[in-house]
């Protein structure tokens, strides 16, 4: 290399070498630079002797095995790997001297040692050589560091002729500073590569040269040869490899697009599985999450390129095996007969059994799930077999069951069993899987609509129905089909006995207009089938209709029964509802409607009636006055000629109707039920018979001639003024209020207070206000959800147990009336009767009086009365409202509320509308007590009180409760139930909340006069109060014009008539509740008798509801 230095004249020397920091090493200030200053050989001598070794430790006689393994990697590291170290190169070593430190000879080294262990260093000879040692290494040090200074300014500078390269930080400090910065350029310094091609060989070094050149290239060329022969060999290779992987892939590809074409969705895995690149979907995608997560392989590359089975789709596939058991025996099963080997199945069939199997035991699972809550059905989970009892028909003796489980498919079957019922087994189970099916496609139907609004409950997934809707389907058939043969049975008897019976029967109603259903169905999106099989998933409906015989040229009538079924809520099970003509019921002073839980009581009950009718009605119209009825017996007494001339007897017909037998027997009439002896009978059976029932009883009887006029009896029928007409029947709970709109709709109350069967336990489905609907029946109002109050009303966590404090939900409801302005208001007690019959004191919150907008039906008002105005042992009874706006400084109006408590303080409450403030006026005064020793007379027994249970008997101490407004709203009309008297008090003395506000109201009350026992008290356009007189079994009126008491209505229905609405169609309604005949009378005993009764009677003078507003 050539050096080419620019400048040079101008360069002196700028870097010296470092000092020793000691005064026994010099180093010259002239040494060689990049420049060409000069320096002492010797300082770049010391440069290649630097050493450091290690303190000298002391020889152990025998090295351990880990002092060993420490030399070993001490050695490799100091001279590479250990098959470098051979005994030819430690010989080499030797001879070299290397293993010398210093200049000496080996007997120098090893004299000196000797001599050094013989002789120990002092403390202070120690730290001497430590810092002598120390010294030294330092001056090496900073020569190597002046060294890699020089290196580096050097060839900073040779690359500073590119101005892309020229930067101060490529320089060491020292030469910026007595270099760049004393005037020494960039780029001053280059180098150049010399050409020697003028340089002649000699002959010998050329034709070495040229051997060389040629062995390299033979060696080459051979290198060459070789690395060919190896490419064309892997080549080959590969060749084969890719021709075996090609086969492998074409045939695992081949497999996969077979299973892909079939319909077997094919899936890509999320790891890229070298072998199992791809899986296949074969679960549904609609099933459970724990079933959805199995339906999932990998289809897994074989050696010869065939797809390997997952252990998933390996597995013995299971099937649901069902099977019919009578009498203990297995007469039916599902199970299929062993067929070829599952191992050497093709793979699509695999995959198809895997599907199937996976299907088979999420519909085990889940029915599995559904025994938990279907025990009462009979259904029973043991041994990880579903047991289903099967209900049997009446004239059945065997018992059987159902078996159901989950099973490996290639099972054997026993050979000793049954394939009688084989049938039924497969047709369960095929229903079965429909059914899961079915829940599959509702369950992305459902996924595909619109989601409901967001809220803070969780909402629950129910089970699928499976097993019950298999029960009901049992269930249903069993029942209809019990009760329909014995409907054919009795029309077929009806008729053979000449009386005209049709009957038309149905399975199940929505099945009969199925078509029609699906034609005009609005579910858009579904299909047909699933269609057709949530009409299986409601509940299941049976009707029949049978005509009832009917006497010559009159209207026939029918009867209808309806059996509805289902496995849920709230019927949970079957139950059978008679629908009875109204006229039939009013006639034998039966319930219009009937429920029954089992097909033994209805058909009992339906021949009974059937009974009933041809004695009551049939016969009796035939005979007229010659037939007298025997209370509720079938059986009639019938006048007949005697065996002397002018002497009548009477003969007892009687009509018996059993098990589908028709029979018609005389007896003696005198004879008592004891001794009654069949005179003559016929009996019918349903086969032909020429005898009809109206000619076996002219037959059985000889009837006299009607009796003259004269030897009637002089009678009194009981009956006075307008004739009752029947609204409604109460068949299930206890009413006392009714009230009616001004578009005619109907609303009632059910006061807990007064009976413990209409208490709320806040799970019985108790209502404490219903409407009465159009088609007959009652529903809560205005909302189930209010008239059930969580955990019941009565709080049983309080000692003694005490009235619920909930003022959104109705506890115990007395009254139900509607203000002017046609607002429901429902007037709460917060009372109810424990079973045991104690009537528990209310807590605040309960006392309240709840408005109600009817066309909406929406509360809109809640005003929940202080302790200080309706106290614990109030019992709010009655209310009345004037909605004047001068009759308050709010000009909402005012209501006004009577206090009937048997146990506290009686008074008068009065409640502002407008600001929800109340008071109470009259308290403990006479007119708002019960009478001391006042007794009244009921059906002309004495009426006493039973306070409650285990307490004696006393006379009657209910206060205040009826109430009524004059027409023009200034007088108050009231009066206790334990007095016959009738007082009022001007409204304005209640409204005054002056000073003396109570003195003036006490003082300004009079007494109108006797008006008999009473309950409700209303008033009509006519300024009339009515009141009603239940020992007389009547209602009057009051005429203030007049001040007379005047009877309205006299009737022997009437046993106690509790509260009475006039309504704007001319009518007044009254609830006849039979309270004299509750267990809180003497003798504690209930004899009320349902179903109890609403009314209604034409007002007279076409009065109508009084409207103050």
């Amino acid at each position: 290399m050539h050096m080419d230095l620019q400048s040079r004249n101008r360069a002196p020397s700028l870097m010296q070498g470092p000092q020793s920091p000691s005064q026994q090493h010099h180093f010259n200030r002239n040494f060689l630079t990049p420049f060409g200053v000069r320096r002492e050989a010797t300082a770049m001598d010391s440069l290649n002797n630097v050493a450091l070794r290690p303190w000298p430790a002391p020889n152990k006689d025998e090295l351990t095995q880990d002092d060993l393994l420490f030399k070993i990697e001490q050695l490799a590291s100091e001279r590479g790997h250990l098959r470098n170290i051979t005994e030819q190169s430690l010989q080499e070593d030797i001879d070299a001297g290397k293993h010398i430190p210093g200049d000496g000879d080996d007997s120098g080294a090893v004299s000196g040692q000797e001599k050094k262990e013989k002789e120990a260093p002092t403390l202070q000879e120690q730290r001497e050589q430590v810092m002598k040692a120390g010294i030294e290494m330092h001056g090496h040090l900073e020569w190597a560091k002046f060294a890699a200074n020089n290196a580096l300014d050097l060839i900073s500078l040779v690359l500073s002729q590119d101005v892309n390269k020229r930067s101060l930080n490529f320089f060491s400090p020292t030469f910026q500073e007595q270099g760049l910065k004393q005037g020494i350029p960039l780029g001053s310094f280059g180098i150049s590569k010399e050409n020697h091609q003028h340089r002649v060989r000699k002959p010998e070094e050329q034709q070495r040269l040229q051997e060389v050149e040629a062995r390299q290239e033979v060696v080459a060329q051979g290198a060459r040869m070789g690395a060919l022969d190896s490419s064309v060999d892997e080549i080959l290779k590969a060749a084969k490899d890719l021709e075996k992987e090609i086969r492998r892939e074409t045939k695992y590809w081949h497999e996969i697009v077979t299973v892909s074409d079939k319909g077997w969705p094919i899936q890509r895995l999320r790891q890229n599985v070298r072998h199992a690149p791809f899986g296949v979907r074969y679960g549904l995608p609609e099933a459970s999450d724990h079933f959805k997560a199995r339906g999932f392989a990998p289809l897994q590359m074989d050696k010869d390129g065939s797809i390997i089975l997952d252990p998933a789709l390996a597995l013995k596939p299971k099937v649901l095996r069902v099977r019919v058991s009578v009498d203990e025996k297995i007469t039916g099963t599902t199970q299929l007969p062993v067929g070829d080997d599952i191992t050497n199945q093709s793979l699509e069939k695999s995959i198809q059994l895997a599907r199937d199997s996976l299907l088979e035991e999420e519909l085990y699972y889940e029915m599995s799930l559904e025994t938990r809550q279907l025990l009462a059905y009979g259904v029973e989970f043991r041994d990880s077999v579903i047991y289903v009892k099967v209900p049997q028909m009446a004239s059945a003796s065997s018992s059987r069951k159902l078996l159901i489980d989950c099973i490996p498919r290639d099972d054997p079957i026993a050979s000793s069993q049954s394939h009688e019922h084989d049938w039924l087994a497969r047709s369960i189970a095929e229903g079965l899987r429909l059914l899961l099916a079915h829940e599959h496609s509702m369950r992305l139907y459902r996924r595909s609509q619109f989601p409901p609004p967001l809220t803070a409950k969780k909402r629950e997934k129910p089970s699928p129905p499976l097993l019950r809707t298999l029960l009901a389907v049992i269930h249903h058939i069993e029942a209809v089909d019990s009760l329909y043969v014995h409907l054919e049975t009795l029309a077929r008897t009806l008729n053979s006995a000449g009386l005209d019976v049709t009957l038309d029967t149905t399975r199940e109603t929505s099945w009969a207009t199925l078509v029609k259903s699906l034609e005009a169905s609005s579910l858009k999106g579904l299909s047909a089938t699933d269609q057709l099989f949530e009409a299986f998933m409601k509940p299941f409906n049976g009707k029949a209709t049978m005509s009832l015989p009917a006497s010559i040229g009159t209207q026939s009538e029918s009867l209808s029964l309806t059996t509805l079924t289902i496995i849920g809520q709230p019927t949970f099970g079957t139950e059978h509802k008679l629908t009875l003509p109204p006229t039939l019921g009013i006639d034998l002073g039966l319930s219009q409607r009937q429920k029954f839980a089992t097909v033994e009581e209805v058909t009992s009950y339906l021949d009974w009636i059937l009974s009933l009718h041809m004695t009551h009605r049939l016969l009796k119209n035939e005979y007229f006055s010659r037939a007298q009825a025997r209370c509720q017996d079938a059986r009639l007494s019938i006048r007949c000629k005697g065996t002397r001339k002018g002497v009548t007897s009477l003969k007892d017909v009687q009509i018996g109707l059993k098990n589908g037998v028709l029979q018609a027997a005389t007896l003696t009439a005198d004879a008592s039920q004891e001794t009654d002896e069949v005179e003559q009978s016929h009996t019918w059976t349903g086969k032909d018979d020429s005898s009809t029932l109206r000619e076996v009883i002219r037959t059985l009887s000889t009837l006299l001639l009607e009796l003259s006029t004269a030897q009637q009896l002089r009678s009194d029928p009981g009956v006075a003024g307008p004739s009752l007409e029947l609204v409604y029947l109460y068949n299930d709970q206890w009413p006392t209020g009714i009230t009616v709109s001004k578009t005619g709709r109907k609303f009632a109350n059910y006061p807990s207070g007064l009976d413990p069967n209409n208490t709320s336990t806040g799970s019985n489905y108790k209502y404490a206000v219903a409407e009465i609907t159009s088609n007959g029946t009652e529903v809560a109002y205005p909302s189930a959800e209010i008239n059930n109050p969580p955990g019941g009303a009565i709080n049983y966590t309080t000692n003694p147990p005490s009235g619920a404090n909930y003022a959104n939900y109705l506890l115990g409801v007395q009254s139900v009336v509607l203000d002017p302005h046609d607002r429901l208001w429902i007037l709460d007690t917060g009372r109810s009767l424990t079973s045991d019959g104690v009537l528990v004191p209310a807590s605040p919150g309960g006392p309240k009086l709840v408005g109600v907008d009817i066309s909406t039906n929406k509360v809109i008002q809640t005003i929940v009365f202080p302790p200080t105005v309706a106290y614990s042992d109030s019992y709010l009874n009655d209310v009345r409202f004037d909605l004047r706006s001068s009759v308050t400084a709010s000009g909402k109006g005012i209501a006004y509320i009577t206090d009937s408590s048997s146990e506290g303080r009686n008074g008068i409450i009065i409640v502002d509308l407008g600001t929800g403030e109340s008071w109470r006026h009259l308290e403990g005064t006479k007119a708002v007590r019960s009478e001391p020793g006042f007794v009244p007379y009921v059906w002309g027994q004495p009426l006493y009180y039973m306070p409650g249970p285990g307490l004696p008997l006393t006379t009657i101490p209910l206060g205040s409760d009826g109430i009524a407004l004059s027409a023009d709203g200034e007088t108050l009309f009231f009066g206790p139930i334990g007095s016959r008297t009738l007082y009022s008090v001007p409204t304005l003395r209640l409204r005054d909340r002056s000073l003396n506000s109570e003195l003036l109201a006490r003082a300004a009350i009079s007494e109108r006069g006797q008006r008999g026992v009473s309950d409700g008290f209303e008033t009509d356009t006519n300024g009339f109060i009515y009141a009603a007189n239940m020992e007389q079994n009547e209602i009057g009126f009051y005429n203030p014009s007049n001040s007379s008491m005047t009877p309205f209505v006299r009737d022997p229905r009437l046993s106690w008539v509790d509260t009475m609405s006039v309504a704007s169609d001319g009518y007044l309604y009254f609830n006849d509740n039979q309270l004299a005949f509750s267990s809180s009378f003497y003798p504690g005993t209930d004899r009320r008798e349902r179903p109890f009764a609403l009314w209604r009677v034409a007002l007279p003078n076409n009065g109508s509801r009084v409207l103050l507003q």
